[in-house]
């Protein structure tokens, strides 16, 4: 049996990271292991298969992706973002992006 997928999820709020990282957990197939907000300076993804970000702020938004960038620059595993601008991710390191409301089945 293949172990489960380790995420760290990053959302614009903790709220929003927090709703994120329930639906992954609740899947059985991932296991989160940390949850961070975009605006964080750094994030600690050493240890993740997948890093799950979802943006949704409009103004200011590369301020806000900044930090998020700066991290993933160095990241090994798959980068998902969960949103509706695809053009704006190219920039980054992106595996896929996918629409906000996509499930994990």
């Amino acid at each position: 049996m293949q172990g489960r997928i380790r995420v760290f999820v990053i959302g614009d709020s903790v709220e929003q990271a927090d709703r994120l990282a329930d639906i992954f957990a609740a899947a059985g197939n991932f296991v989160v292991i940390g949850v961070a907000i975009s605006s964080d300076p750094e994030f600690r993804l050493r240890s993740a298969d997948v890093v799950v970000v979802k943006t949704s702020r409009r103004q200011n938004r590369s301020s806000a992706e900044r930090p998020v960038a700066k991290s993933l620059r160095a990241f090994p595993g798959r980068v998902l973002w969960l949103s509706r601008d695809a053009g704006q991710r190219r920039s980054i390191a992106t595996d896929a992006v996918l629409p906000p409301e996509a499930t994990t089945t």
